[in-house]
């Protein structure tokens, strides 16, 4: 018969999304993320907060947008986002899945971004335009000889037509401009399937 200890290790939960969830189903209206207000930031100038319940809707909607496009156990997904709510929704969403995230600091310097997204071998790059220190197109095409068959998925709340056809023509599969709905994301998704 196991020890307390180890019956505690065997019911603990296994993954972060497990963990997340566990909390959600127990107190779905406490606050999960509170961002505070910031005017004249680009996003979310007058703050926001997000409940458990909120977030896991959100985390399941794109766990299922993913799983749909044919991501799951084993695959790579480098996130490329800035620390935004985005990023954690995505996070969640792949850790249920099983997915090996690869969180990508975007105050990497340029160099460290283009040796992190050559050695990952992701599966998947979804990447935001608009960096500290350079834009996520120049990532792309100093790492495009190392992410080929790696599609990458920009997304950005500063885009331009000029911008989306440079991507495009250079391989990116989509670019998506920001809020991004949610039916766009699922196009652009389901148009990759690993």
């Amino acid at each position: 018969s196991p020890t307390p200890q180890e019956a505690r290790v065997k019911s603990a939960p296994q993954t972060v999304h497990e963990a997340f969830a566990a909390t959600a189903a127990r107190t779905p209206h406490a606050p999960f993320l509170a961002i505070p207000a910031r005017p004249g930031r680009s996003w979310l100038p007058a703050g926001a907060e997000f409940t458990y319940g909120e977030v896991a809707a959100k985390v399941d909607d794109l766990a299922s947008r993913y799983a749909r496009a044919g991501y799951g156990v084993g695959h790579r997904i480098a996130l490329l986002l800035e620390n935004r709510p985005d990023f954690f929704f995505h996070y969640l969403a792949l850790n249920a899945l099983g997915c090996g995230v690869v969180p990508v600091n975007p105050d990497y310097r340029h160099d460290e971004m283009t040796y992190l997204a050559s050695h990952s071998r992701a599966d998947l790059v979804v990447c935001d335009i608009r960096l500290p220190d350079m834009n996520g197109e120049d990532v792309f095409q100093q790492a495009l000889p190392d992410l080929i068959g790696s599609p990458v998925l920009f997304i950005t709340g500063y885009g331009s037509i000029a911008n989306a056809v440079d991507a495009i023509k250079a391989g990116a599969v989509d670019y998506l401009t920001k809020p991004v709905d949610v039916t766009t994301c699922e196009r652009a998704l389901l148009g990759q399937t690993a």
